[in-house]
């Protein structure tokens, strides 16, 4: 076969054909009334029908089946493309709304600690204070008389009065600090 030309190739595939037709008899006539008038004449005047559906579907196979086959896989392969498209446009959407979900969320949590923190500090400095002078209460009260543990404690609720308005000025002033801030 590597020595034959492309023509002789075709006669042995028509051939090929001719026999394939000729082996099903039965089949090929009730092919007939399908294929177009024109074929269906020529068949019926020749002397050999089965060579002239061989070559029908010979150019069948060549010519316009190819056309409609090409024209099937291009919508086909467009159609894929165009589902494709979408399937990218919703992910874009998803992936733009989750960014705007988490913005939001990021903004109220940061709200929500700028709100806190003022707080959170104060209450920190008050504990703070309130370790300190109850570690130089406990101290000082070991060393000294019950008068003087009277007298201190009067002057450590004067003193812790004063510490309780100075945290409350500072919480005031840092929560207002805070606020304009937010604002």
């Amino acid at each position: 076969m590597a020595g034959k030309s492309k023509k002789s190739e075709n006669k042995l595939v028509d051939k090929k054909k001719i026999k394939a037709v000729k082996a099903g008899k039965k089949d090929f006539r009730k092919m007939i009334p399908a294929l177009p008038k024109n074929i269906q004449e020529k068949m019926n005047s020749e002397k050999n029908p089965e060579a002239v559906m061989a070559k029908a579907l010979e150019n069948y196979y060549n010519g316009s089946g190819r056309r409609q086959e090409n024209a099937l896989q291009k919508e086909i392969d467009n159609n894929i493309i165009e589902i494709q498209r979408r399937h990218i446009s919703d992910l874009k959407d998803q992936l733009e709304t989750s960014n705007k979900n988490y913005g939001e969320l990021m903004k109220t949590y940061q709200a929500y600690m700028l709100q806190v923190q003022p707080m959170v500090e104060a209450a920190q400095l008050q504990k703070a204070s309130e370790l300190k002078l109850s570690n130089e209460s406990e101290k000082q009260t070991e060393m000294k008389t019950e008068n003087e543990i009277k007298q201190e404690e009067k002057a450590g609720d004067e003193i812790k009065q004063k510490e309780k308005t100075e945290t409350e000025k500072e919480i005031e002033s840092k929560s207002k600090k805070w606020y304009k801030f937010w604002k």
